[in-house]
């Protein structure tokens, strides 16, 4: 671009009616919420798919702690899966009968 279309340009911009630069304003938040929306959807996405993973994983884990006799791996599993523990204890239906099944799969 040569110099005197960059001028162009910006004399464009500092010529704008005011109406034109609200336009262009409005324009640019509506494309910020989108970011924002978008950036929700991610974020509860991955929120989703952590959880999932994490209920996913305390199966093969459950195995694995009745087979291994580590005490340091022992611990953590439990440290890591105690929110899990504790809803099970508390039969909170349907989770809890749910999670019974699901980790006697390892077993």
């Amino acid at each position: 671009m040569s110099a005197s279309s960059q001028s162009d340009g910006t004399d464009n911009l500092l010529e704008a009616e005011p109406a034109q630069l609200t336009d262009a304003l409005a324009v640019a938040d509506s494309e910020v919420s989108a970011t924002r929306q978008q950036r929700f959807a991610a974020t509860a996405l991955c929120v989703c798919g952590f959880l999932t993973f994490y209920l996913l994983s305390a199966g093969p884990v459950a195995g694995i702690h009745n087979v291994l006799k580590v005490r340091a791996f022992q611990k953590a599993v439990e440290v890591i899966y105690a929110p899990v523990v504790l809803l099970v204890k508390s039969n909170v239906e349907p989770f809890s009968s749910i999670m019974k099944w699901y980790v006697d799969l390892f077993r």
